[in-house]
């Protein structure tokens, strides 16, 4: 059986291990932004699909073509769900365009479409717990506010 201090190790190893993975993807991402239901082509290539996305970003989304690197669908298509929509994820050429069309992480919205960050699951699990509590202390004050003011 382990011991205490060998068991104390395992985790900190594996916490580690998580640590630097996230730091690796969020390193990935920071020139991504994440466009989700845009609804796909139904195009027979993979090619007039990625060329139907790349006009809708430059076009649709108005997203200059000095900023537009590359854009691809995150996920494969799920044949049970046909309106499913797959992310749109679009390389962009720096950190400054990822900031102006996500307005710093709170989203860009053009037409009906909203522009966010593209995080990893840890950044996205952090802030849904984030809005979770923010909702919950937001709540919390109105139901305070009706008993002092019924």
């Amino acid at each position: 059986d382990l011991s205490t201090a060998q068991a104390s190790e395992n985790v900190i190893s594996k916490v580690q291990t998580k640590m630097h993975t996230d730091a690796y993807e969020r390193n990935l991402r920071k020139h991504n932004l994440c466009v989700l239901k845009v609804p796909e082509s139904k195009k027979a290539t993979s090619k007039e699909r990625q060329e139907e996305d790349a006009k809708f970003c430059l076009e649709t989304l108005k997203i200059e073509k000095k900023d537009f690197i590359s854009c691809h669908r995150a996920g494969k298509p799920d044949p049970e769900k046909p309106d499913y929509c797959r992310p749109l994820i679009i390389k962009t050429a720096d950190e400054e365009s990822v900031n102006f069309y996500s307005n710093h992480g709170k989203g860009w919205k053009e037409s009906s479409y909203w522009i966010n960050l593209d995080l990893c699951r840890a950044d996205r699990e952090i802030r849904f717990l984030a809005r979770k509590e923010r909702k919950k202390r937001q709540d919390g004050a109105a139901q305070k506010n009706l008993l002092k003011n019924p």
